[in-house]
């Protein structure tokens, strides 16, 4: 059971401006400057020590003249009751009539576990409730269009973790340890959270302004006016942590200072059980040498922290000098050729450098890989191969001078299939004339690679990713329609949608269905056998136009890693008849129509969040036209 914490401290409480100072700094770092003094911030607010001091100091904040002058922010906090005790929904409340006392407004959030589970007797309890809790949390800020999320991590905190990441055998940028800002691994696939849903947020946004005024112009079709490109993805809800530049201590005595209530875990003392309770004994105690002691260890994550952004810039500029050729995201698929890499292998410090430059072309190569992976998460450890592969003179041997013609030309990283292609192009140094290219265009392709150029594209499934399901939709289908009319009070907006919620599909794409037939429909692989199935339905034309689409937005066996759009019948386990390849536009979709020449199905899809390194509005500006849509 929580108890009264401690009613003493040492250290000085957090003044009003250290935290002003602390928010918007990483607030303005967090946004680049874009935007403007308004937001909508959740706390996640647990009713131990850290928490409610950040609440607290939230609270405070509307009082602050500097703040209440240059900033129209709003803060409301979310209790999670994880509900695996006896008595949790009691405390819940404790906290919430606290936090209502300060002037915030407060919210309880229950998990619902499955029943006739005990969480306590889970052997990963502490894994699934982390999930739980920050899946429910990110669903609420999306429900209250709130984008940042305010944690009340310390630095003790960051401590603990780079100490423990230490003594797992983690070294180099794994010792960076928790960061200031950040999207919500757990909710990863939830639309309007995760990386996602910016679009929504907004049109939403105006629709309850159009119900107010009654008077904007866009109150006939918000969606049109808003986001200026809505072939990526963007938005989501993310994580901030002001504070953690001051150390618990501080948090303690600044609750004391001002009467805040706050409990205590006894379960984060027992240090049998978990890892981090040991660690976090051992760190408050004198056993541990001075290079492991809480001072020495920040420094060290601090510096690993510089050195880490310092090689991710030079990656960045190399990203940027990369003549990316073709981005189709029909498929999925890049085409790039890549720098030259400025390695010097009779440097005074030759093995220090290589090595620098083997995590500066491990940081370029992600950069690229995640335009085309499906995977959450891109490892730097996974792409040591990929580097020495698309780089040679970074491997082992320190042959500066080895033929890349013996180096594979094929492989795959991070389920991206790699292919490298002799290049098509003009080469670098050629002389410029009317034919090859202009002095301006010699000027930018001397430093990259003039013989070769790479294709990534998703690699071929090694077992089927799972289908998204979609029933049919009650509210699109015609008796529905028939029999529905508004009364004269209702406004047509409370009437729901008849479009399915977003999924996302293999990690990459974000797709949603208005489905007008009386079918189940599914979203899975296309399939081997699904071109016979198609020919044989649609004219002998419609196949030629589609075989021709299909050979160049997805070559070879990358057309098996597309998503394919099927009805299945209630209780099949099949794959179904295919009907459209939605990532196709128009050409893709191929028995769509009833009898009545009426399409029983309509789709939107977007590609996963990406980033080109360019700061236009819309992430694309001079460089659209390598981009490949299906609306092109």
């Amino acid at each position: 059971m929580p108890r009264p914490g401690p009613k003493s401290s040492q250290a000085p409480a957090i003044s009003i401006e250290e935290f002003y100072e602390a928010l918007i700094s990483l607030w303005i770092k967090k946004r680049k400057n874009r935007g403007n003094g308004r937001a909508n911030f959740g706390i996640a607010v647990s009713g131990g020590v850290d928490s409610m001091a950040l609440a607290f100091l939230c609270s405070s904040l509307k009082e602050y003249s500097p703040f209440k002058r240059l900033y129209d922010f709003s803060f409301c906090a979310f209790i999670v009751d994880h509900k695996a005790r006896e008595g949790s929904s009691r405390e819940a409340r404790f906290v919430q009539s606290n936090l209502l006392r300060m002037g915030l407004n407060a919210w309880i959030l229950p998990i619902e576990w499955p029943l006739g589970v005990k969480p306590l007797d889970l052997p990963d309890f502490e894994t699934q409730a982390r999930q739980l809790r920050y899946r429910a949390l990110g669903a609420t800020c999306r429900q209250h269009c709130i984008r940042d999320l305010l944690l009340g991590h310390h630095n003790d905190d960051q401590a603990e973790t780079v100490l423990m990441r230490l003594s797992s055998g983690h070294k180099g940028i794994g010792l960076q340890g928790i960061k200031s800002y950040t999207s919500i691994p757990e909710c990863w696939g939830m639309h309007g959270v995760h990386v996602s849903g910016k679009f929504e947020s907004a049109a939403g946004r105006l629709n309850r302004l159009n119900e107010i005024l009654h008077t904007t112009p866009y109150a006939q079709d918000p969606r049109q006016t808003l986001v200026p490109n809505r072939t990526f993805e963007t938005g989501g809800v993310e994580i901030m942590r002001p504070l953690l530049g001051f150390s618990k201590e501080r948090l303690v005595a600044t609750c004391i200072a001002h009467s805040v209530k706050w409990a205590e875990d006894e379960t984060n003392t027992d240090t049998s059980r978990t890892v981090r309770n040991t660690i976090r004994e051992l760190l408050h105690s004198s056993r541990l040498p001075e290079a492991l002691q809480k001072r020495s260890i920040l420094s060290l994550s601090q510096r690993v922290h510089e050195k880490c952004n310092a090689r991710k810039a030079i990656a960045e500029n190399e990203f940027r000098n990369c003549q990316l050729i073709l981005f189709d995201i029909r498929s999925g698929g890049l085409i790039v050729r890549l720098p030259k890499i400025q390695y010097k292998p009779k440097h005074a410090n030759s093995q220090k450098h290589l090595e620098n430059a083997r995590v500066t072309s491990a940081f370029l190569l992600r950069r690229l890989i995640e335009l085309v992976t499906p995977l959450e998460d891109v490892s730097l450890k996974n792409l040591r191969f990929a580097v020495e592969s698309v780089f040679p003179q970074l491997d082992d041997t320190g042959n500066f001078d080895v033929d890349r013609i013996l180096k594979p030309a094929i492989f795959t990283a991070c389920d991206v299939h790699f292919r490298r292609l002799e290049s098509p192009l003009p080469k670098p140094h050629a002389e410029p004339d009317s034919v090859s290219m202009s002095e301006q265009q010699s000027s930018r392709f001397e430093d990259l690679d003039p013989d070769f150029i790479w294709s990534l594209t998703r690699q071929p499934y090694k077992t089927m990713p799972p289908s998204l399901f979609f029933p049919p939709s009650m509210l699109a289908s015609r008796e529905f329609i028939a029999t529905r009319s508004l009364s004269n009070n209702e406004d047509a907006a409370s009437v729901p949608s008849p479009w399915s919620p977003w999924q996302l599909w293999d990690g990459r794409y974000w797709i949603r269905l208005l489905n007008r037939s009386s079918r189940n429909m599914v979203i899975r692989p296309f399939q081997p056998t699904d071109p016979d199935y198609i020919r044989a339905t649609i004219s002998r034309e419609r196949w030629k136009q589609f075989h021709e689409l299909l050979a160049v937005a997805a070559p070879d066996k990358v057309r098996w890693t597309l998503p394919a759009i099927a009805e299945v019948d209630v209780g099949d386990t099949g794959l179904g008849k295919v009907l459209a390849l939605p990532t196709l536009g128009e050409n893709g979709w191929l028995g769509v129509e009833n009898e009545r020449k009426e399409r029983i199905l309509e789709r939107e899809v977007r590609y996963k969040a990406v980033t080109f390194g360019f700061e236009d509005r819309d992430g694309l500006g001079r460089n659209r036209d390598f981009i490949t849509t299906w609306d092109d």
